[in-house]
């Protein structure tokens, strides 16, 4: 159905909507916050220094002209998405540290207790 030109962005929104639902959902049972932030540009704006630059997909890393960073293009929007997302709730970057806010790079904790999920009898993993 995607293939369907006059159809494919409306598929498209009910799936990224349904899967936005899910997310809130599991982090709502586990008592976490999910922030929603505009990515709009995120590749493109330099996550030192702020400046904007147009950039075809085919270029895979940012280079800003302004402050000399070079970095991949993902990880410079992964950048950008935090900051704003962080901006959202409050808090600022240069305040946390990894261990502050709660992310553990390469851990996995296992659930304290087991739990269901719903329409299932079997036990989730969380």
């Amino acid at each position: 159905m995607v293939k369907n030109h006059c159809l494919a962005k409306a598929i498209s929104d009910v799936a990224w909507n349904q899967l936005v639902g899910f997310i809130q959902y599991k982090a709502a049972r586990d008592g976490k916050l999910v922030v929603l932030v505009p990515p709009e540009y995120t590749s493109q704006e330099c996550s030192v220094c702020g400046h904007r630059q147009e950039m075809p997909l085919k270029v895979r890393t940012y280079c800003c002209p302004v402050c000399g960073n070079t970095i991949d293009r993902d990880v410079n929007a992964a950048r950008n998405i935090l900051e704003r997302g962080l901006f959202q709730v409050g808090r600022d970057t240069t305040e946390l540290k990894p261990a502050e806010n709660g992310i553990r790079l390469g851990q996995r904790t296992a659930p304290t207790q087991p739990f269901y999920e719903p329409g299932t009898t079997s036990k989730g993993v969380g």
